[in-house]
């Protein structure tokens, strides 16, 4: 069973999105807004003034308790920490 339309086509003027080269969404296109990564400094290395020193190599970096041992967490298989205690 085939139903006929009586309502006309619609004739509209072309908008914004009828030529790709002046699509609104085309130019709002993420991809196209991003960049590659900012170079923040350089890879020369600076040296310091005439009786000028260093802190950082001076000062020891402050120890944190209880920060995460690489290797060390809960084993899988036995459900027990891997590797030796960090409370001895």
């Amino acid at each position: 069973m085939t139903v006929q339309k009586d309502v006309p086509t619609p004739t509209l003027p072309p908008g914004i999105t009828h030529k790709l080269s002046s699509n609104y969404y085309y130019t709002r296109d993420g991809r196209r807004e991003s960049k590659p990564a900012a170079v923040v400094s350089g890879q020369e290395v600076k040296a310091l003034a005439d009786g000028a020193e260093s802190t950082s190599e001076t000062t020891p970096a402050p120890s944190r308790p209880g920060m995460a041992v690489p290797g060390m967490g809960i084993s899988a298989d036995t459900g027990k920490p891997n590797g030796p205690s960090p409370f001895h």
